[in-house]
């Protein structure tokens, strides 16, 4: 019994070693512990205008703040307010608003902003840099201007504030001037209203090294400001096929707002990438707009009339002008020797004109200078002889090799009928470039004026007149002599006449229907059905032709007391606008006033271009050189005038954003909201 005793007593100790050993197994086992559940919070709107936060915290994202006093940020998602609140009570924020508070105390003594003193200041720098652009200054010769102006004007409180470095003049120019320009220009032909006026487009290509630049220039007709001729973009394109060309065009309107629709005309020079029958330029805007009228330079068609009928004579005179530019150009001692034989002669000396084949007006203006000191020039020519010459210019003057007489004399050899023969067509030709170019010269004018060259150039050819000196000389010729040259004379005639009729359809022009509106010329005979006729040559069709015939009975009443002597036809277009209100007539009007007559004005642009955009300012980049054309041709003001339009009210955000930093990235807004 004893002994089942002890046993059951073992047993029982064994089962408890058994289960401590279990559960200390069991308790070696990691239990891991339940995790507390996080929340994430986000920026809320309100703590930006709590009274304790607001002049301070700026929400930067959802789980993002910003201290605009420490200028660092801080998360808010895992803590919310308290983290706003614990920024609040930092040592370092403390320390940001005490400073913050003293700087204030400081800046209570400078100018505030758009003060008078300091808008005054501000119209300074611009127009300084206003000046500058004008008349081609560098950037650094109007800050010198600037710097010296604090020196010279010691006494004045202003001429000392005023500071317009180099970075600063380019940035106000190309960012806050020539935006203004082209906005204004949009506002003036009231882009984006019921009454957009329609416009032409000029273009045109030139190089400048290796880069090759485009204008994109408009032509319109304003009520208040009559016929406008102004720049809107100056693209870089060494792609000059008509669709690369077509795609600059079509972008540069659409930049600034401007409908394909709206288009009158294209205008550029007679290439085949512009006028082509088939791949051009206006056949794939044609495409776009199918109301849109060809208006090719007129001033190329003569000036090329010109050069072309030249070739059927037997002396080279545009060769000569070259030739003889070409020797005095480069020597000075041969200036000066030329100078002896106009002293000798007792000639006031008159310097050689450079003959360009390219440009309309110089081989007049060379050929007209050269007759001017021909006795001087014969004599230094024939002082060389022969052996020195060249074989062109001995050419004309070979048959006086042993005589000189004065240019006074009715006879002269027949070299010298030829130069004054070209001399005497070239005038015509010139008298008629000239009044072509004139920016407002309107289309209206342009079939008379063609006209009146072709009738002047047919009287000549009838009446055998070459000019009064050649028509005296030839009395004085060898019959040989004298039968070639007819021959030849009578010849230029003719393809001077074939050259016009072939560029210019005398016969079928829309131009020819334009006369009616000549109000210089018809004031009295203004007729319904020739504006019809206008109407349709223009290709405008969206014309109450019923609400027209009233305000053609309208306008009849109103020319009879409109003044017409010393205006141009535009202005007087403008006059009746401005006084009576006639939308279909204006329509017709707008239109036609719109369409060039020449490619004169993208000429100019480049000629701007090359004033400059000079060798010693070969560092400005395209987009500066189109800021200072845009402010060039786009303000047409003098540097008084634009100082005096910078202090309107108008100009208050023009002011604004010339004023501050921001004007480095500033743009005035073309195509959106202000």
């Amino acid at each position: 019994m004893g002994d089942s005793d002890s046993t059951l007593s073992d047993s029982n100790e064994a089962i408890s070693e058994r289960i401590s050993e279990t559960s200390t197994r069991v308790s070696a086992v990691a239990i891991p512990p339940t995790k507390k559940q996080k929340y994430s919070s986000s920026f809320q709107d309100s703590w930006a205008q709590n009274q304790d936060y607001k002049d301070w915290l700026v929400k930067v994202d959802s789980l993002t703040a910003k201290c605009n006093a420490c200028v660092v940020k801080f998360t808010v998602k895992y803590e919310g307010e308290k983290a706003v609140k614990t920024h609040l009570k930092s040592k370092g924020h403390f320390a940001a608003i005490n400073n913050r508070t003293t700087n204030n105390l400081i800046t209570a003594f400078l100018p505030r902003k758009n003060n008078a003193e300091e808008s005054s200041v501000s119209i300074i720098e611009i127009a300084q840099v206003y000046h500058g652009v004008n008349h081609h200054h560098s950037y650094l010769s109007t800050d010198c201007a600037i710097k010296l102006n604090s020196k010279l004007y010691r006494d004045s409180a202003l001429a000392k504030k005023v500071h317009c470095g180099r970075t600063k003049a380019e940035a106000i120019v190309e960012n806050c001037l020539a935006p203004k320009s082209i906005e204004d220009v949009l506002e003036d032909m009231q882009v984006n209203t019921d009454t957009s006026s329609p416009f032409s487009v000029l273009s045109d290509a030139s190089n400048k090294g290796n880069q090759k630049l485009f204008p994109v220039a408009v032509r319109y007709f304003s009520v208040k400001n009559g016929i406008q001729n102004k720049l809107l973009d100056f693209v870089e394109n060494n792609d000059e096929s008509s669709a690369s060309v077509t795609n600059s065009i079509v972008k540069s309107l659409q930049k600034c707002s401007l409908k394909i629709s709206d288009i009158s005309s294209y205008s550029a020079d007679n290439a085949s990438v512009n006028y082509g029958v088939h791949n051009s330029v206006f056949t794939k805007l044609l495409d776009l707009n199918a109301e849109l009228l060809k208006a090719n330079c007129n001033c190329h068609v003569i000036h090329n009339a010109g050069r072309n009928a030249s070739k059927a004579l037997s002396y080279d005179v545009e060769n000569l002008t070259l030739k003889i530019y070409a020797e005095f150009s480069n020597s000075a001692k041969k200036c000066e020797a030329l100078k002896d034989c106009f002293e000798y002669l007792e000639i006031h000396y008159q310097k050689m004109l450079r003959h360009v084949t390219t440009r309309w007006l110089s081989l007049y203006s060379a050929l007209d200078r050269l007759l001017r000191c021909w006795p001087a020039v014969k004599k230094y020519f024939l002082d060389l002889g022969e052996d020195n010459c060249d074989k062109n210019v001995w050419k004309f003057i070979k048959s006086q090799e042993h005589e000189l007489e004065d240019d006074l004399r009715s006879e002269i050899p027949l070299s010298e009928c030829y130069i004054y023969f070209v001399h005497h067509y070239m005038n015509i030709l010139n008298t008629h470039i000239v009044k072509l170019e004139s920016n407002r010269l309107s289309s209206t004018e342009l079939h008379e004026i063609m006209s009146d060259l072709k009738e002047q150039i047919i009287q000549r050819q009838n009446d055998q007149f070459f000019g009064s000196k050649v028509s005296a000389a030839l009395k004085y010729l060898p019959a040989n002599q004298k039968q070639i040259f007819l021959k030849e004379a009578n010849l230029v005639y003719k393809k001077l006449l074939d050259y016009l009729d072939k560029y210019y359809d005398f016969q079928n022009s829309p131009f020819q229907y334009f006369d009616c509106l000549n109000l210089k010329k018809n004031k009295g005979n203004i007729s319904y059905n020739k504006i019809l006729e206008a109407k349709k040559a223009a290709k405008i069709n969206n014309i109450d032709e019923d609400a027209l015939y009233n305000e053609i009975v309208i306008l009849k009443s109103g020319l009879q007391h409109l003044e017409i002597c010393g205006s141009e036809i535009d202005e007087l277009w403008c006059k009746i606008f401005q006084t009576s209100n006639l939308p279909n007539l204006l329509k017709i009007v707008g239109k036609i006033l719109s369409i060039p007559v020449s490619n004169a004005f993208p000429e100019r642009i480049f000629s701007l271009m090359g004033n400059l955009w000079t060798d010693e300012r070969n560092r400005m980049r395209v987009e500066l050189v189109k800021a200072e054309l845009c402010v060039k041709l786009n303000f047409s003001m003098s540097c008084q005038q634009f100082a005096e339009f910078l202090e309107k009210k108008e100009q208050k955000a023009l002011l604004d954003a010339c004023q501050g930093n921001n004007k480095y990235r500033f743009k005035l807004n073309v195509n959106n909201d202000k």
